[in-house]
């Protein structure tokens, strides 16, 4: 879900510049304002969630978010199983869900 979320503010972010730095002329009357205007300040999140997860489970949730890989993946490359792989995901989710409510 904070993936999506970075991911969305940044594209939203790039529509906006995109409009912004276009040579037309009627360029206000077309922005409109984000729904969010709070910045979301990708670094200290990030922070954040290092300071909050042990290494482990920071390696853990970089291998399924940042890597891309699967359950089975991770299972393999840890020595554990696949359903300790989901139960120990959702275990991040859940401390990370307590430290950002918000994302």
């Amino acid at each position: 879900m904070l993936k999506y979320k970075i991911l969305e503010y940044i594209r939203a972010r790039n529509r906006y510049l995109k409009l912004f730095l276009s040579l037309d002329h009627n360029i206000l009357s077309r922005i409109k304002a984000p729904s969010n205007p709070a910045p979301i300040s990708t670094s200290s999140i990030m922070e954040t969630v290092r300071d909050t997860l042990s290494a482990e489970e920071w390696d853990l949730l970089k291998q399924y978010v940042i890597d891309g890989a699967s359950h089975r993946q991770i299972a393999s490359k840890l020595g554990i199983t696949v359903q300790a792989s989901q139960k120990r995901l959702e275990r991040i989710r859940k401390k990370l869900e307590d430290v950002l409510p918000d994302y």
